[in-house]
């Protein structure tokens, strides 16, 4: 099967687990999935082309068996259509993170050097305080306050991408929407162009589109004005 041949009702029934049934008040009924913004469901070709693939499997970056220069291969030819998808280019790095979007945040999060745990920003506040004393950790702490990154982020931003930078280092604001129900551009280049955040490094952070409305981003404008 291929792609092309695939219609909504042929993929729908490539879903794994779309005829189970379960228990409830009113009896045994088929699982009904509207969970989609959060999780899909597996897809019996995709896991399908994995078991295959598992029959060669081995540790990347290894050319001494047939396995591993097979695994190599494929994870090669899979940056390779990344970067073909998100115009990176031969010059263009990948960074795996393994865990989604969340794990992708978290990484370029720690890659500006604002990614702060709570546990860890508790202990250095502890350890401040007792070093300075109150008075001038305060002082420092109003000094970190008015230099501290600034991030933008969209007003319709998917958690991992809103909540992880609310406990970083940086300060968010968000740009509000515009009558259409979509990123308000000039409400954005108002904030960039602010007064109480020139001089600060600003970070813009905005989803393709909305994973509960399906609402896309003016992804290229918001790159030019950034």
């Amino acid at each position: 099967m291929t792609l092309k041949e695939l219609d909504f009702q042929s993929l729908r029934q490539q879903i794994v687990g779309i005829d189970t049934p379960i228990q409830t008040p009113f009896g045994e009924r088929l699982m009904l999935y509207a969970d989609y913004t959060a999780s899909g469901r597996s897809l019996h070709f995709i896991e399908n082309y994995l078991l295959e693939l598992q029959k060669l499997y081995a540790n990347s970056h290894t050319e001494d068996d047939l396995s591993g220069r097979f695994t190599t291969q494929l994870l090669h030819q899979a940056e390779a259509i990344i970067k073909r998808a998100v115009n990176a280019g031969p010059d263009g790095r990948i960074i795996a993170c393994g865990s989604g979007a969340t794990g992708a945040i978290d990484r370029v999060q720690q890659l500006l050097g604002v990614k702060l745990p709570a546990a860890s920003r508790s202990l250095l506040e502890e350890l401040l305080i007792g070093f300075l004393g109150n008075e001038q950790y305060r002082a420092l702490h109003q000094h970190i306050e008015a230099h501290r990154p600034v991030v933008f982020v969209g007003p319709y931003e998917h958690h991992s991408n809103e909540i992880s930078w609310r406990e970083s280092l940086a300060t968010v604001v968000e740009v509000r929407m515009d009558v259409d129900g979509s990123i308000d551009l000039t409400h954005l280049e108002q904030l960039l162009a602010a007064q109480a955040y020139r001089g600060r490094l600003r970070i813009g952070s905005f989803s393709a589109a909305s994973n509960v409305t399906g609402m896309r981003s003016p992804v290229a404008d918001i790159a030019r004005l950034l």
